[in-house]
């Protein structure tokens, strides 16, 4: 995987795809390995249609079962709009994950696109009333893009729950920048 890093380092990807395929045939443990860092070079890449195809191949497996890989499929999942794939990849990230706040936002996201907007205000009041991930959530939040439809809804329903006494100091002047931008 040296050799791979090396060449997405450089923006190689050709050689680095030939050279996660030649893994393959080294032995099982390779070929999850190399399924794994294929897709999510694919996912990376935005080519989610190929991306899902590797991550099927992965599933076959029976290995698909890390937290990275499972946010990796639910993402190209609901890049091709396959929702109700991307969801159960999703849910079955474990609270205790760095992946989780991540692939919350992400399911909520997906509620939020079709319409099921309480279940998304009700997702978000959790993880926003939850200490431990109350950063991570607010940090991911401000990662969304105002402009869009959805974003915006979803980070409407957020202001609606979140607590911004709670928040430091440069998130709270970060959210409160948020704020003005939904009023205008």
């Amino acid at each position: 995987l040296e050799r791979v890093k090396a060449y997405l380092a450089i923006f190689d990807y050709p050689s680095a795809e030939t050279c996660l395929a030649n893994m393959m045939s080294i032995d099982d443990g390779a070929r999850v390995a190399s399924l794994t860092a294929m897709g999510q070079m694919y996912v990376g890449l935005g080519l989610h249609q190929r991306a899902a195809a590797t991550f099927e191949q992965l599933e076959q497996t029976g290995q698909a079962r890390d937290p990275g890989v499972l946010l990796a499929m639910g993402r190209a999942l609901a890049a091709l709009d396959v929702s109700d794939q991307a969801r159960a990849k999703l849910d079955a990230i474990p609270a205790k994950t760095p992946q989780f706040v991540a692939a919350q936002m992400l399911l909520a996201q997906l509620e939020v696109r079709a319409g099921q907007t309480d279940l998304a205000a009700a997702r978000l009041k959790q993880m926003l009333a939850t200490p431990a991930v109350l950063a991570s959530t607010v940090n991911e939040l401000l990662k969304l893009n105002l402009r869009s439809k959805h974003d915006g809804q979803l980070m409407r329903l957020a202001d609606q729950a979140i607590a911004i006494d709670q928040l430091s100091e440069p998130q709270r002047l970060k959210w409160l920048g948020v704020r003005v931008s939904l009023e205008a």
